[in-house]
């Protein structure tokens, strides 16, 4: 009696846990992009080893009987070569499925409510095809990507910046209205701005220990103890990524096709752009310098008129 009220108690808080989570990443932008797939980082290792590595699929009975408790003690080996061999998540998991308590409706139903996110941004499974599908399903099904800082673009316009899924962050210098209206070449700089494409970094939590031969839980445990090292830090906090690859920040990437050859004529193309908008910025340098002299000059005269 009191364990099912345990039970019952426990399936309670981690539903209301469930939708709370879900409320909250679904409240904005920032917070739903923040990881990539959800239901990989969620997966639940728990309720795999209980789908999966019960006594009874083990072939271990309850029963207070010599010869069960004999064939019990034969098949515990079992259980050693599981925790040594076994990978969890396996070749064929997938998040979402496999993880979840077939029993719990309702939190299947949270679960599925994950589905309907969508990539970050537009395109961004095609710009990266080396990680889809393979690497969010099977062994990496608790693999995902996180949200790490951006990579600049060539967009200059905000609706384009907006229509692909990116960030756009504007100039933070605002010239007042008033000048504004006296020198109608200062709106160019209110509307300045950047385009930021939002860039991921990827986390591999495949098991395995070093060598890759055992996959089960213990070496796991063991190569993730191993990995907790300062060099292991040094290298993430000065190359972005871990030594061992388990943590690999993304490629900044403009477009999703090949690169074109370089010939003659497309350098010469190439250079000819880079001076046109090299004119363009030297323009607008000149204009935002011609506005320093000349907003402190207008306050001048103002006060002595007045």
């Amino acid at each position: 009696m009191i364990n099912n009220q345990l039970e019952d108690a426990i399936k309670k808080a981690n539903l209301f846990k469930a939708k709370s989570e879900l409320q909250y990443r679904s409240s904005n932008k920032l917070t739903k992009n923040s990881v990539y797939p959800w239901l990989n980082h969620d997966y639940n290792y728990q309720q795999f080893v209980k789908n999966n590595y019960t006594p009874e699929k083990m072939g271990i009975s309850p029963e207070p009987c010599i010869d069960v408790t004999i064939n019990d003690g034969i098949r515990l080996p079992n259980y050693i070569k599981a925790s040594m061999f076994d990978a969890i998540p396996n070749i064929h998991s997938q998040a979402g499925r496999d993880d979840v308590d077939p029993n719990n409706k309702e939190l299947k139903e949270i679960r599925n409510e994950y589905q309907n996110f969508k990539e970050p941004y537009p395109g961004f499974m095609k710009e990266y095809p080396e990680y889809f599908p393979h690497g969010i399903q099977g062994e990496f099904a608790s693999s995902y990507f996180i949200h790490t800082g951006y990579c600049p673009t060539k967009i200059t316009s905000k609706s384009e910046c907006d229509k692909k899924g990116y960030t756009w962050i504007p100039n933070p210098i605002k010239l007042p209205e008033a000048l504004v209206k006296f020198f109608p070449e200062a709106e160019t700089i209110n509307n300045f701005g950047g385009c930021q494409k939002p860039r991921y970094s990827y986390v591999n939590n495949q098991s395995g220990d070093i060598t890759g031969m055992m996959k089960g839980i213990v070496p796991t445990i063991g190569k993730n103890v191993l990995d907790l090292n300062p060099v292991s830090f040094l290298s993430i906090f000065m190359t972005g990524s871990s030594p061992n690859g388990d943590f690999q920040p993304l490629p900044c990437r403009e477009g999703f096709t090949n690169k074109p050859e370089m010939t003659m004529s497309t350098s010469m193309s190439k250079s000819k752009s880079k001076s046109k908008s090299k004119s363009k910025y030297c323009q607008g340098n000149y204009l935002f310098t011609i506005l320093l002299i000349i907003i402190p000059l207008i306050l001048i005269i103002s006060q002595l008129l007045l």
